[in-house]
């Protein structure tokens, strides 16, 4: 897996992956918009995008920061954020509403390891799709992803 370094945060190439389409010999990138990971810990993002690639999925953009995200964000037209709540810089859960209110398109599902029902409660009233508890369950992660792709 391609991997960059920059003084700010970890960051996965744009396009992580390749899939060939045998028909055509041509790379293929899904989805067409990227997601975008959100994470301090670099395991976990490297681990996000394993289980996201393992299904096909090889647009992704991640940050280690949660300065960075509003950039990224007017940067790159992003269908998912995978976003963790313990961030340097803004918390997931100061971003969780700037994203729902500036980009409504763009589907939020918290992936952290804070097992607190008042915060996971809180996180889905102010409209994140999901909240997955670290460590991740694989199958529900997908299916999550793959439905907010859908929507």
């Amino acid at each position: 897996m391609p991997i960059g370094r920059d003084a700010a945060s970890f960051r996965l190439c744009y396009h992580t992956g390749k899939n060939m389409d045998r028909t055509t010999s041509r790379t293929v990138i899904y989805p067409d918009n990227p997601i975008l990971l959100v994470d301090d810990e670099r395991q976990s993002l490297q681990l996000l995008n394993t289980v996201l690639r393992s299904d096909g999925i090889t647009h992704v953009l991640a940050s280690q920061s949660g300065d960075e995200i509003p950039a990224l964000l007017e940067q790159h037209d992003i269908d998912v954020v995978l976003l963790d709540i313990d961030l340097p810089g803004k918390s997931g859960m100061e971003l969780l509403p700037d994203i729902i209110d500036g980009y409504p398109d763009v589907s939020v599902i918290m992936v952290t390891g804070s097992d607190d029902v008042g915060t996971a409660v809180e996180c889905m009233r102010l409209g994140a799709v999901d909240y997955i508890l670290k460590p991740i369950e694989q199958a529900r992660l997908l299916a999550t992803v793959r439905r907010c792709l859908e929507i």
